[in-house]
């Protein structure tokens, strides 16, 4: 066999694996009997109690209104998301009235956050029954800074893009 046979023979041979002591339940490995489990002398403070928030007031179908204190944008934002609008309206929010929908931000033909243009739109017959889904019979619907018409406005604004898609901007 060689002079290296024996370490040959020595790298084949199995390892055996180690399995620790299991010890009898209530034994420590010490011998010890366990005792009664510890309990912590200066236990931390209860977490404080929160106040629960009051419910948002609902506006259009049951959705809620904007929370209060929120700036221009995050509150048109709000709403965008709320009726499914995509991210480019934050953009087109700010540029077409700076996140405002109030009666003196608008053109000579377009209202609100986007700038709807609402007198023609009533004649599309494509977008007329959206818009009276969404409760907007008339420029009033949706150009004041109370919660309703920032909602209708919104809603408006996802009808039409629902049916013309960005052309109308």
């Amino acid at each position: 066999m060689g002079v290296f046979a024996p370490f040959i023979m020595a790298a084949t041979l199995a390892v055996p694996t180690w399995i620790p002591p299991q010890w009898p339940d209530g034994i420590n490995p010490d011998g010890a009997t366990a005792t009664a489990p510890a309990v912590r002398v200066d236990p931390p403070d209860p977490p404080p109690v929160i106040e629960s928030l009051p419910p948002l007031e609902v506006g259009l179908g049951g959705a809620p209104f904007a929370p209060p204190g929120l700036s221009d944008c995050d509150e048109m934002s709000f709403y965008r998301q709320q009726w499914n609008l995509p991210a480019v309206f934050d953009r087109l929010g700010w540029r077409e009235s700076n996140c405002l929908n109030r009666d003196d931000v608008h053109t000579s033909c377009c209202w609100g956050y986007w700038q709807l243009w609402i007198s023609l739109h009533l004649r599309d017959h494509r977008i007329a029954p959206g818009y009276a889904m969404c409760g907007v019979d008339a420029i009033d619907d949706v150009n004041s800074d109370n919660p309703w018409d920032k909602q209708r406005q919104a809603c408006a604004a996802s009808v039409l893009y629902r049916v013309v898609g960005m052309s109308a901007w």
